[in-house]
């Protein structure tokens, strides 16, 4: 485990004490991109060949990780900044899986 990954894990720690959200433990550390959507079997090939183009041509950025929080009892989260990076990447890809699949028309309701 890396460092920044350790870190991470203490803040989970951390707020599933202070916050009593503690399933989230389970879940790895990730920024939330797509709000989560159906779609068949046979589009999921085209959605994992859009999502690796899409990934091949994105340049890496750093964040930075700060204050946390949760939404008990399942979600954790922790800022991250610089937001417009994450910004342009997130209306990248919905760009990109509006053009590779029909995402928009059912999203799964939270």
């Amino acid at each position: 485990m890396d460092k920044k990954s350790g870190n991470i894990k203490l803040i989970k720690e951390e707020v599933c004490e202070k916050y009593n959200s503690c399933h989230a433990l389970k879940s790895p550390p990730h920024i939330t991109l797509q709000k989560p959507f159906k779609r068949t079997d046979e589009e999921e090939q085209t959605i994992i060949k859009t999502l690796q183009k899409a990934a091949d041509n994105q340049k890496s950025f750093e964040v930075i990780l700060n204050r946390h929080g949760a939404f008990p009892p399942k979600v954790i989260y922790i800022n991250a900044q610089p937001i417009a990076p994450i910004e342009q990447l997130h209306s990248k890809l919905k760009k990109t899986l509006n053009r590779g699949t029909t995402l928009h028309r059912q999203r799964v309701k939270s």
